[in-house]
């Protein structure tokens, strides 16, 4: 009887876990799960992403995923850090993505042609390199909403970008959240990405895991709406239109010397229609002209399937 009595507490001890009454949990277990299993989805997306961008092997995995106040999160980060704030449509409040600065260092040097090798010592990032980090991140974000896409189409905007955590004031410092926690490893180093999102923000996302049983069994109960807003995505989308004027060759001595108020001559007559370049193809043939006083382009050939430069 004894030995039977010391097994269950054995047992007992075994599943009994820590509380935090002072951060109490907001989210289901099967809300967890679902959490869990999307972020993963993140991670695969984020990792192929990075191994292209880097152009080498690049490894991320999904550390955690758990419940915090938002204050722990700015606790956590270095000054200087890495800090993006960003909005989902869905959604009233914000959200913030921490990349560790030696991470975002190593990504401009690839890009720029270097070896990428991490710096011992953190410093205050340049706006050459802010501005790299705000594109990688916008691409963060598109694969972001695509990993949510199965339960909610969402769409997330960068808002600012910060480099002393305090000043990412998006929620009070008691006020409960989600961190995401992911492990970036590069050339046998390892890095971090944490995205921090307090529940509020989340609700959206949360309604959306209770009205289906598996983030990934999609069981759309109204086809035609979920058709029409991708319809609205698309038709939304914006993309470049440039109309090309004309081309010519010149040495670079003469591209070198070239002053205000030179003439280049053109290889085309004045009279040949323009092309008309929508995104990277020619689509287009037209004539240039002017309406209430600004430039315009009028369209009077549409250029043939086959002669697209799809390049």
């Amino acid at each position: 009887m004894e030995m039977q009595n010391e097994k269950i507490e054995k047992a007992l001890e075994d599943r009994v876990q820590a509380y935090d009454f002072r951060n109490p949990r907001k989210l289901s277990k099967e809300q967890r799960g679902s959490i869990y299993l999307v972020i993963e989805a993140f991670a695969k997306l984020l990792s192929a992403y990075l191994t292209t961008l880097l152009r080498t092997m690049t490894e991320i995995h999904l550390t955690s995923v758990k419940e915090i106040r938002f204050g722990e999160f700015t606790s956590d980060c270095t000054d200087p850090d890495c800090l993006w704030t960003f909005e989902m449509d869905k959604s009233d409040g914000l959200g913030v993505i921490e990349m560790e600065p030696r991470l975002l260092f190593i990504i401009v040097e690839r890009l720029f042609g270097g070896i990428g090798q991490a710096m011992k010592t953190i410093r205050p990032t340049t706006v050459i390199e802010k501005n790299i980090g705000m594109r990688v991140v916008e691409r963060f974000l598109q694969m972001w909403d695509q990993s949510w896409f199965s339960l909610l189409i969402i769409r997330s905007t960068i808002r600012s970008y910060e480099t002393n955590p305090y000043m990412v004031q998006i929620a009070g410092i008691n006020e409960p959240a989600i961190e995401v926690c992911l492990e970036v490893r590069f050339n046998e180093e390892s890095f971090t990405i944490n995205v921090c999102i307090p529940i509020k923000t989340m609700r959206p996302l949360i309604s959306a895991i209770d009205q289906q049983s598996s983030p990934f069994q999609s069981k759309h109960k109204n086809v035609e709406e979920d058709t029409r807003k991708m319809e609205s995505r698309v038709v939304e989308s914006e993309f470049p239109v440039i109309v090309e004027l004309g081309t010519t060759k010149i040495k670079l001595r003469e591209f070198h010397d070239i002053q205000v108020g030179d003439v280049i001559l053109m290889d085309q007559n004045v009279h040949t229609l323009l092309n008309v370049i929508v995104g990277s193809r020619k689509r287009y043939k037209g004539h240039p002209g002017v309406i209430n006083d600004r430039r315009a382009v009028k369209i009077l050939n549409v250029i043939d399937d086959k002669e697209f430069n799809i390049e």
